[in-house]
């Protein structure tokens, strides 16, 4: 099955920062339904049967059939980037938990990381419309440029958005005066690991700078720690870290 190829692939390359894998027509014939998990650290793009293109970041799972039939419906959970092929007769929906993304033919970045306890959709080209399953009708269109935040079953506009935020699908992450609070958040879902910090002044620093994933939450932390001058303790075993 292609799905456990996938698996086996990035287990093989976890190396690697990055890992493409094609679906091919032989492939498709073997298995109804596919699986891509992307390792804690690592980042992976795969060509969906319909020839789009999906890039998932560390942490994320999308589930898709092998065959696209009557629509192109894929599950993520985790983070996504999207580019999808034109097809007017057969709108590309991505589900994740009780939210649906439906577009044509455009790409789009949905974030849906189960510990985040929210979900944003981004929009860079085409249109999209964002809608609880079930509920199209009263769903959100976005234009280009805009991000949807849905926080407690609350759909919120953002008129702007920074492209930055979406370099993690080319291997880096950036953070624009960003507080710590935030950033520590973003670097557990990444990197799989418990940040703790023992001084509550520490949330509240500001930081900003771009960052490679191959580079690791351990440089990562080090590199802030030169502005913002707080301890770092690891516990490998328990994959913990104490900032103070």
């Amino acid at each position: 099955m292609v799905g456990y190829a996938a698996l086996i692939a990035i287990a093989f390359m976890i190396g690697r920062m990055f890992t493409s894998i094609p679906v091919s027509s032989s492939d498709m014939a073997k298995s109804s339904l596919q699986e891509l998990y992307v390792p804690a650290g690592q980042r992976a793009r795969i060509t969906l049967p319909d020839g789009s293109t999906a890039w998932l970041n560390a942490g994320s799972s999308l589930h898709y059939p092998s065959v696209f039939e009557n629509e192109r419906k894929v599950s993520l959970v985790g983070e996504g980037f999207f580019d999808v092929a034109k097809d007017a007769d057969k709108p590309f929906i991505v589900a994740t938990g009780d939210i649906e993304i439906k577009a044509l033919g455009t790409q789009f970045n949905v974030s849906n990381y189960p510990k985040a306890g929210m979900l944003s959709a981004t929009l860079t080209n085409g249109s999209i419309i964002v809608y609880q399953t079930g509920k199209e009708s009263s769903g959100q269109i976005l234009e280009p440029n805009q991000q949807l935040i849905v926080e407690n079953g609350m759909f919120r506009l953002e008129k702007s958005i920074d492209l930055d935020d979406l370099l993690w699908k080319e291997g880096l992450y950036s953070f624009k005066k960003e507080r710590m609070r935030n950033i520590i958040k973003k670097l557990e879902l990444y990197f799989d690991v418990e940040i703790t910090v023992s001084n509550p002044r520490i949330l509240e620093y500001e930081y900003t700078g771009k960052f490679r994933q191959r580079d690791g939450v351990m440089e990562i932390l080090r590199i802030i720690q030169k502005i913002h001058h707080f301890k770092i303790d690891s516990n490998e075993s328990l994959n913990k870290i104490t900032l103070s």
